[in-house]
């Protein structure tokens, strides 16, 4: 039978109360992330990235490891030829949407909100029919 630990639930809730965690608690850091897609069109590839039609929004996910984690939430960004871009947008919950009527190659990232430095990226050929 998998016993399965109620302490990340027990410390998590310690927080909210505005608890500290105990000495000695060590938090189970991010050691990889891996980034999906979903998308209603045609996905087709881009060097080692996508490509995908920029007509409607791309929700991405993040894979996180271990599935232990203490904190397993992660900030998205975009970046076009290295930089922070307007040209398009990646929110809170991973929807990337181009804001331009142009074909654009970007970088999608997701870097670990728990201090562990730890991120992954995806090359996106956003383009349009």
């Amino acid at each position: 039978m998998k016993k399965s630990s109620l302490a990340p639930c027990i410390f998590a809730l310690l927080a909210l109360m505005g608890c500290t965690q105990p000495s000695g608690y060590t938090p189970t850091k991010v050691t990889s992330i891996t980034i999906n897609w979903q998308h209603g069109g045609t996905v087709g590839a881009y060097g080692n990235g996508i490509a995908l039609n920029a007509q409607s929004p791309v929700q991405f996910t993040a894979s996180v490891l271990p599935t232990n984690a203490s904190d397993q939430a992660v900030t998205w960004s975009v970046t076009y030829q290295g930089n922070p871009t307007a040209y398009a947008t990646i929110d809170a919950n991973g929807i990337l949407t181009s804001t331009i009527e142009n074909d654009l190659p970007v970088v999608v990232m997701a870097t670990a909100d728990d201090g562990s430095g730890v991120s992954a990226s995806l090359s996106v050929y956003l383009y349009l029919d």
